[in-house]
């Protein structure tokens, strides 16, 4: 007859087993505490969080190793988009302030209050990345497009 395994084997592969699926779940909660916290901040999380769905549904199906991959690639990507929405927060901050200071000096602010706008559009609809290329375009506009300078004479521009 073939060799039995030991109860003692038995036990220490269960043990390791359970704290697997014990770190995973530690894991899992830890993300879905830091995804809370950052919907609480106004950080939109709809990608990750349909992740997370993913990895409770393969933990289920008792593969571990895989939703702790999963799990890790949501932590990466929540840590992401975390640092992407207060980069964008600060950008427009900043912006607002200088088109306050350009509004009380007399200048048009129009255009760049339009750009400003968008922003909070994109940043409302998740999309950090163009929100900040916005962001950019509204104080660009406080300072007016960049004036090519003409050599006279020459028919050519400088930058």
């Amino acid at each position: 007859m073939g060799k039995e395994p030991s109860t003692e084997a038995v036990t220490d592969g269960k043990t390791k087993e359970d704290e697997t699926s014990k770190n995973v779940l530690d894991m899992l909660e830890y993300l879905e505490e830091q995804v809370m916290r950052g919907k609480e901040m106004g950080v939109e999380f709809s990608e990750v969080e349909g992740m997370i769905a993913g990895a409770r549904i393969i933990i289920e199906s008792g593969e571990m190793s895989d939703a702790a991959a999963i799990i890790n690639e949501c932590l990466q990507r929540a840590s992401t988009r975390f640092s992407e929405h207060e980069m964008l927060v600060l950008s427009i901050k900043k912006a607002e302030m200088e088109i306050r200071v350009a509004h009380n000096a007399g200048k048009d602010v129009n255009e760049a209050g339009k750009h400003l706008r968008m922003s909070r559009i994109h940043m409302e609809n998740g999309e950090y990345r163009l929100a900040l290329e916005v962001v950019k375009q509204a104080v660009q506009a406080l300072n007016g497009p960049a004036q090519a300078s003409v050599v006279w004479g020459s028919g050519l521009r400088t930058e």
